[in-house]
Order: structure tokens, then C-alpha cells, then sequence
């Protein structure tokens, strides 16, 4: 009696070949994302090849926009929440904090929900806008994501915040620092 498979095993033997398409897809988009990246490296004339270098942008361009400056102490009090991965544990994410003056806050290992506000804001970003957009350019991506950032900063009312926006929490939680 020939060997017959059962649904399950049918439909997962029927779709191999559209797997096989989709993880080969992923293997050669990762790829290229690499190579754009060198060529972003070499454009911009920066030397550093590490996923740890990159995590530092995004701080240094908060920093930025935050406390008008980037520079030696200019981040003092400022409390950097981040998982346990291997960019945000080296010397060079650490030196760079404690050059800014802001402190690690790292989440507990193997719990996820302690990130669950950076983890919720991606999806939110996700769902509001890499979702529902495509992009023709990495300029248009950008200037998406600069007026989708804005929108959320000064408009969306967050339950945590006691229904403020993010920009008038801080702008809150600093004056009652200052006071």
C-alpha cells in the first residue's frame, strides 16, 4: 500500500517550493542590505563596519534634537532603556553613554515585556506607516518617517502619559524638574 499523507503533511509538501522561493528572497534582500551599507559607509567616510556603531546613531541624533548639542555631559539624567543584545553591551555603546552622561537601562534577559514600550512603538510604527506605504527612495522613506515621528511626538494621546502626547509629557516632566 502506497504511503499516503495526511492533509498536514500534504499542504506543507505543496508549499516547499513557495518556502524555498521566500527564504531565498530573504537570503538575497539581507545581502544586498549589506551591500548598501558599505556603500553608505564609504560615501559617508566611516570606517566602522559593527551592528554596535550603528545602534549609537539613533542616540546620537535623540541627543541631538533633544538637548540641542551633542557633546561631553550634555545627556546627564537621561536613562537609555535597551535589551541585552551583544551593540548595546560593548565598550563602545557604553563609553559613548557615559561620555553623554546617561545611564543604561538595560531590560531583565529573557523578558521581552521589559522593552514592551519599544517594542510597542515599532509595531505602532510598523502598522501606521512601513505597512501601509512603499517607498521609491531611501530620501522618501526618510522624510516618511520625520513627519510620521513628528505626528506621533506632538499628536497621538498615550494612555501611560495620562493621555498627553509624548512631547507634552517631557514637556511636563521638565518643568517640574525645573521647579
Amino acid at each position: 500500500m502506497p504511503h499516503q499523507l495526511c492533509h498536514f503533511h500534504y499542504l506543507r509538501e505543496a508549499a516547499r517550493p513557495l518556502y524555498e522561493v521566500d527564504r531565498h528572497a530573504k537570503k538575497e534582500l539581507k545581502k544586498r542590505v549589506r551591500e548598501v551599507r558599505k556603500v553608505e559607509r564609504a560615501v559617508e567616510g566611516r570606517q566602522d563596519a559593527g551592528a554596535r556603531f550603528e545602534a549609537l546613531e539613533p542616540i546620537r541624533q535623540g541627543v541631538k534634537a533633544r538637548f540641542g548639542a551633542y557633546g561631553r555631559g550634555v545627556a546627564a539624567g537621561l536613562s537609555i532603556r535597551n535589551d541585552n543584545g551583544s551593540q548595546y553591551t560593548s565598550d563602545a555603546f557604553q563609553n559613548e553613554l557615559s561620555f553623554l552622561g546617561a545611564e543604561s537601562s538595560p531590560s531583565f534577559v529573557r523578558s521581552p515585556e521589559g522593552n514592551g514600550c519599544a517594542e510597542r512603538f515599532i509595531r505602532t510604527l510598523k502598522e501606521q506607516l512601513l505597512w501601509v506605504r512603499t517607498f521609491a527612495t531611501v530620501e522618501e522613506f526618510r522624510l516618511a518617517l520625520l513627519e510620521w515621528a513628528h505626528r506621533y511626538n506632538e499628536h497621538w494621546l498615550l494612555e501611560r502619559h495620562h493621555f498627553l502626547s509624548p512631547s507634552q509629557a517631557r514637556r511636563e516632566l521638565m518643568h517640574k524638574h525645573a521647579a
